[in-house]
């Protein structure tokens, strides 16, 4: 067949070169390397990607104390459900040693 092989001398296929490597033997990410030609670098993807949208601190302290309330929110409803299913006494929602801020 035609279908490209490596040569007996063990090296890549020519179409793809080989890739640099990390510390710990890894290959590099090489943006938009395996994606159809019809899509790379379009246009109004870079765009919002190159956008640095800068927020004031107090919004990004709200979105944060949003995200963190929504996970206590889902451990507790887990643990509700869990203890509820299993038999066993649900866990008390609290301060426990992963909440220091709670006073």
């Amino acid at each position: 067949g035609a279908a490209p092989v490596a040569a007996g001398d063990g090296g890549p296929v020519p179409a793809r070169p080989e890739a640099a490597r990390t510390d710990s033997g890894l290959p590099v990410r090489v943006r938009q390397a395996n994606i159809v030609p019809e899509l790379r670098d379009d246009p109004a993807a870079s765009e919002a990607e190159d956008e640095e949208v800068v927020r004031p601190p107090e919004q990004v302290r709200r979105m944060m104390s949003s995200y963190q309330t929504g996970t206590r929110r889902g451990r507790t409803d887990a643990a509700r459900l869990l203890g509820g299913a299993t038999g066993t006494p649900a866990a008390t929602p609290g301060p426990t040693d992963e909440d220091p801020e709670a006073t």
